[in-house]
Formats: C-alpha cells, sequence, structure tokens
C-alpha cells in the first residue's frame, strides 16, 4: 500500500517555473487577506450570559457542539443594529477567508514541492505527499466554512454528536496537515540555505519577503492604532 501511494505521487510530479515569484504573490495575498480578517475580527461580539468578544477560532475549536450555537445564537441576543453589524462581520470573515485559502494553501505546496525537487536525488515523495495534501486540507477548509455558515441563524442548534465528530475531525486534519507540511518544508529550507545549497539569484525573492513581513508588520501596528483610537 505505501508503494502504491508513492508511485502514486510520483505521477502527479510537475515542474513549476519561478517557484519563489508564485510564492511571494501569494505570501502577500496571505498577509493583506490576514489583516482584513483582523479588522473583520475586531466587529465579532456575542451575547453567552454577559456580552464579550469571540473570534473565528471559537467557531473552529468550540469545546462541544452546543458552544458553537451558544456563540452563534449570542449575536441575536444584542440590540438590532449590532445584531448587523456582527453578522456582515462574521459572513465576510469567511468569505474573505475562501480567499486566504488558495494563498496559504498554495504557498505550502509550492515550498514542499521545491524541496521535493531538491531531493530528488534521495526520496521526494514525502514532500510531494505534503504538497499534494494540501488541496484535501484546502477542501477541508471549504468543508469548515459551510458548516459555520449553515449554523449562522436564529435559534440555531447543536449538531448531532456525528456530524460534530466529523467536524472536529475536519478541523484537525486542515490544520495537521497545514502545520506539518509548513514546518517540515520551511525547516528543510532554512537547512539549504544555512548549507549553502541556493541559488545566489533567488536572494532577490529573500530580501522581497523580508520586505512584506516587516510591511505586515508596520500595517497591522498601524490598524491596532487606529482600532483603539476608534473605540
Amino acid at each position: 500500500m505505501p508503494q502504491l501511494l508513492i508511485q502514486t505521487i510520483m505521477q502527479f510530479n510537475i515542474i513549476i517555473n519561478h517557484p519563489w515569484l508564485w510564492f511571494c504573490v501569494g505570501f502577500a495575498l496571505v498577509q493583506i487577506t490576514s489583516l482584513w480578517m483582523q479588522k473583520l475580527g475586531n466587529q465579532l461580539k456575542t451575547r453567552d450570559g454577559s456580552l464579550h468578544k469571540f473570534s473565528i477560532m471559537d467557531l473552529e475549536f468550540p469545546s462541544s457542539a452546543q458552544d458553537m450555537v451558544n456563540v452563534i445564537n449570542g449575536i441575536y441576543r444584542m440590540p438590532e443594529m449590532e445584531i448587523k453589524k456582527c453578522l456582515k462581520a462574521l459572513k465576510f470573515t469567511l468569505i474573505v477567508d475562501f480567499l486566504f485559502m488558495p494563498a496559504i494553501y498554495g504557498c505550502i505546496f509550492l515550498l514542499c514541492m521545491h524541496v521535493a525537487h531538491k531531493t530528488m536525488h534521495i526520496n521526494p515523495a514525502v514532500f510531494e505527499t505534503l504538497a499534494w495534501l494540501q488541496v484535501f486540507a484546502w477542501l477541508c477548509d471549504i468543508f469548515e466554512n459551510a458548516y459555520i455558515l449553515r449554523k449562522i441563524h436564529p435559534d440555531s442548534t447543536p449538531s448531532g454528536k456525528m456530524s460534530h465528530a466529523i467536524y472536529t475531525a475536519v478541523v484537525y486534519s486542515k490544520w495537521g496537515i497545514a502545520l506539518i507540511g509548513g514546518i517540515c518544508a520551511s525547516m528543510a529550507i532554512f537547512y539549504f540555505w544555512l548549507s549553502g545549497r541556493y541559488n545566489p539569484d533567488n536572494l532577490f525573492f529573500a530580501m522581497v519577503l523580508i520586505a512584506e513581513i516587516v510591511g505586515f508588520f508596520i500595517l497591522k501596528s498601524v490598524l491596532n492604532k487606529f482600532v483603539k483610537t476608534k473605540a
């Protein structure tokens, strides 16, 4: 079975031209959508006993099916204007997340495939498998967002034990695949750079990535100050 899987993965081996250029583009989209969702997230509130803020992570990792609907139903216990504002922010956050998905999973895919090509003389199947698994993680993320969107309505009821178990498995699968692929590929690339196994032409893209990261933190700082001032 493992040998069959490796052979199947090897058949999908592709050559990506200018991977670092595409990675820079995808990474920029990751940062833009992240800031966008952060701004929207500042408007997420619910009344569950008391009025408090919540985040998408509270809906991704609820302690139980009841906990998820408590957050959603709590939105409808606020004043009408606050309900409209919160629902708009919540739904728009999930829509923006659909733009975030191809960017983040695409970036991890590119990293894994790049490492696979760098280790072609050893055994590239591991990183090729991690690369193509990002497609499955993307599908899991789509399922997750669709699941949450279907729950957003007045008097939302908890899912059955089996449905909630499937949802939880999908969420953990998404995070597990993305984290394993991203961390492993990043560590391998960091090793290549430390050992001098890199193309000097790619130093330009390294500088672009550094500039993107610096720009991200500057914009995030400005955004946070603006939110505090407005509050």
